[in-house]
């Protein structure tokens, strides 16, 4: 009987842990699944920004008045010419206001010089900045919990299955 006790013990331990488990890895999966469809996203390509943002984390943006950016922001913009299909993902460095628009310097913080080019934005037009980004790291972390989640799982359900199943065999 002390052995169908402690495998009923170990079966509810492992539901606790699927439950918790599963509860984190879809919470982590909700917030960003709605922040990837209600903002900007961009997988980083290159080692521009190495160590702040590492190569291949994911960068998530948000919309703000250009009016309220500031040096030290990551700033989300398309290249200028020749390459206006790549997104560049780079600190402001500089700001200088001329008339209704703003002057603005990016850098690659790992460059160690400002970019070729000036931005010229204007001041009623919204800009892209970082919100919050997720590192290599922070995504194989969130594929463990994931893991965990469904292998504590099946083992849960495993181990009720065989107290059910002992159950039977002590009554009989």
């Amino acid at each position: 009987m002390g052995q169908v006790r402690g495998r009923l013990v170990a079966a509810r331990f492992f539901t606790g842990v699927a439950v918790a488990s599963t509860v984190l890895a879809g919470a982590v999966v909700l917030v960003l699944a709605v922040n990837a469809v209600t903002h900007p996203t961009v997988r980083i390509v290159s080692g521009s920004m190495v160590p702040a943002i590492p190569i291949g984390t994911i960068v998530v943006f948000r919309d703000i008045p250009a009016t309220m950016l500031h040096v030290g922001q990551v700033l989300g913009f398309r290249a200028p010419h020749p390459f206006p299909s790549v997104v560049v993902v780079h600190e402001v460095v500089r700001l200088a206001r001329r008339g209704s628009f703003w002057l603005v310097r990016t850098e690659g913080i790992a460059n160690h010089h400002p970019d070729p080019w000036t931005l010229m934005i204007p001041m009623n037009r919204n800009v892209q900045v970082r919100l919050f980004q997720i590192t290599p790291l922070q995504q194989l972390l969130i594929g463990a919990i994931e893991v965990v989640a469904i292998v504590s799982a099946l083992t849960g359900a495993l181990m009720a299955r065989r107290q059910r199943h002992a159950g039977r065999l002590v009554e009989a």
